[in-house]
């Protein structure tokens, strides 16, 4: 009944389209008054009210949204014209082929896995209504914002939403960008999501094609002076995205591309002072200080604002994590070394939203204990365990060169570095559990309802993953020690020691995979599956050591349990947790433990 009423609508079609290109398009009402930023930030899209034909709309054969691709290429016209498909649902927003009609529910949450089924016409001029892109906004500012805080909410309206200037190249890329995110971290929009991701890449594509063709503006050699902000935020976002819908090689290889671009622009360098000229060189398309402003910091006008500058200290540390969470699993070797940066940790939230100037420590010092500043922040922590797992990580691998080299391990040289590395993982976890009231386990598991750790976790995304990564690098330094071969009896002791405190630590990981689920599962770190599959193989591999013997086989059991319910509640919306989870049945781990007496 619906493909009669659309293939009745479709027949105008020919005859619309071509009045359309000699009549005006009429813009729809919410599109003629540009929306004040404080109502686009609570819009959300109603599915009810939602008119799919304005979905895709065109201006004169052009996208307005990719209007600034004009220098490239002239794209097509669309056909057959979406814009008076006035009857088709608001449940109706799925992609069929024959005749570019929309055919499937709004509400499904299966996204599109094959390119090919997004027609090329529609794929190629995505372009999003004003209601589509604030509910995108928003979800991205409270969804993938609190994970990935690199984007500077105020500077990004203004230009967003700005209506006397298109977006520039490299402005249009992050938006897109994070709309794609977005529509990952979101049920309503994972069916367009693909063409999001699509239009993204080619976008960025297009965008270093251009600067690698040497035009006046945009010229390699010059590249730190001239690298775009907003480009290396999109593509640190795209490579995110990858690593949670797509996989773990694509990722790498885009956020290898990202990296570079981190030191083209210098960013590892923005705090020191020999740098100066490159860092004040650095562009931000959309003119200086866009959505900064000096009014109220106390800055000379002739200065960098201070959100201006945090922002790329943030675009820094973000790639600098992304970095060793993706080679943890495979232990790749790493791009960005800790040695060189002298860029400051990031600020806190509110004083980075609100250009209010605040200085913090450098990585070095604080790690050093040389700090002044408290480490106040848990993107900040963040990203100094990440820097600890690097370091064991670089611990591993000396393990393994010099006993390949000498035909054994040096045992002086890899206890020091070891227990030195152990008590750092240790003071930052304790740091965590001071800083944010979070109460560490007994050590037992009490049941399912064990509310631990406290609710500031509960409600913080990014310091539940610092927290999970805390653990995980107790245990990666166990099974560290467990690499050697070790004959002295107090070597023995001393990897038992510490084969008991990553017991102690898959414990607390049970713990807090039975938190996840409250943060919400578009809010969970991308990389929280990591961690959590430590635990697995943990506890799975050791089922014989004296402390799980005394433990107990049935809180193993539970335990194993929740971890792989928490897996099973991440895997619709993160490759890795599926990914694990498919391994995991292959080996026969999850039989008799996944979903078995276990309710969230």
């Amino acid at each position: 009944m619906l493909e009669r009423q659309l293939v009745g609508q479709l027949d105008g079609f020919d005859g619309e389209a071509t009045k359309q290109r000699t009549t005006p398009v009429s813009t729809p009402p919410f599109e003629e008054i540009p929306v004040p930023i404080r109502e686009r930030d609570t819009t959300i899209l109603n599915q009810d009210s939602f008119d799919i034909g304005n979905f895709f709309t065109q201006t004169d054969g052009r996208s307005p949204d990719l209007t600034y691709l004009s220098d490239f290429q002239e794209l097509p016209e669309l056909s057959p014209d979406f814009t008076n498909v006035d009857a088709i649902s608001a449940t109706c927003m799925d992609w069929h082929t024959a005749g570019g009609i929309i055919m499937s529910n709004i509400g499904t949450t299966t996204p599109v896995k094959q390119y090919e089924a997004i027609p090329t016409h529609i794929r190629d001029n995505l372009c999003l209504p004003a209601l589509v892109r604030a509910d995108l906004d928003q979800l991205y500012f409270e969804r993938v914002h609190l994970v990935s805080p690199i984007v500077h909410k105020q500077k990004y309206f203004e230009w967003a939403l700005d209506p006397s200037h298109s977006p520039t190249p490299a402005q249009a890329c992050l938006q897109r960008a994070m709309h794609t995110a977005a529509a990952a971290a979101s049920s309503q929009f994972r069916e367009i999501e693909d063409a999001l991701y699509l239009d993204t890449r080619e976008m960025l594509s297009a965008l270093e094609s251009r600067c690698v063709g040497g035009s006046r503006k945009y010229r390699p050699r010059s590249a730190s002076n001239n690298m775009p902000l907003e480009q290396i935020q999109a593509w640190l976002l795209l490579a995110q995205y990858e690593f949670l819908r797509k996989n773990e090689d694509q990722a790498m290889i885009t956020a290898g591309r990202a990296f570079r671009l981190v030191q083209l622009a210098r960013l590892f360098d923005v705090d020191s002072p020999s740098s100066s000229s490159a860092v004040t060189g650095f562009t931000t398309e959309g003119g200086e200080g866009v959505g900064y402003g000096n009014e109220h910091t106390g800055l000379q006008s002739t200065q960098e604002p201070f959100a201006r500058r945090e922002e790329k200290r943030r675009v820094f540390w973000m790639a600098y994590c992304l970095d060793r969470f993706l080679n943890w699993r495979n232990e790749w070797p790493l791009t960005l070394d800790e040695e060189t940066i002298h860029t400051r940790l990031p600020a806190p939230e509110t004083n980075f939203q609100h250009n209010q100037p605040i200085q913090t420590d450098f990585l070095l010092d604080v790690l050093d204990g040389n700090g002044q500043a408290p480490v106040a922040t848990p993107f900040a922590e963040c990203i100094l365990l990440a820097t600890l797992c690097g370091r064991c990580m670089s611990h591993r691998r000396l393990a393994s060169v010099v006993t390949l080299s000498k035909g054994g391990c040096e045992p002086r040289e890899f206890w020091s570095r070891h227990d030195s590395l152990a008590a750092a993982v240790e003071k930052r976890r304790q740091s965590i559990a001071q800083s944010f009231h979070c109460s560490s386990s007994s050590g037992k598991w009490n049941g399912p309802s064990v509310p631990a750790p406290a609710s500031n976790l509960d409600i913080d995304p990014m310091l539940t993953f610092t927290y999970v990564l805390a653990q995980g690098a107790i245990i990666y330094l166990s099974t560290t020690t467990e690499t050697a071969n070790w004959q002295s009896v107090e070597h023995q002791v001393r990897a038992s020691t510490y084969q008991q405190r990553a017991f102690r630590a898959a414990v607390e990981l049970v713990h807090l995979a039975k938190v996840i689920p409250r943060i919400g599962r578009f809010k969970v770190h991308p990389f929280v599956p990591s961690a959590l599959s430590q635990a697995v193989e943990f506890l799975t591999s050791h089922t014989n050591s004296p402390c799980m013997v005394t433990s107990g086989g049935e809180d193993t059991a539970d335990g194993l349990a929740a971890l792989f319910n928490a897996l099973d509640n991440l895997k619709d919306i993160n490759n890795l947790a599926r990914e694990l989870l498919d391994e995991l049945d292959q080996e026969g781990t999850c039989r008799g433990y996944k979903r078995a007496n276990y309710m969230y």
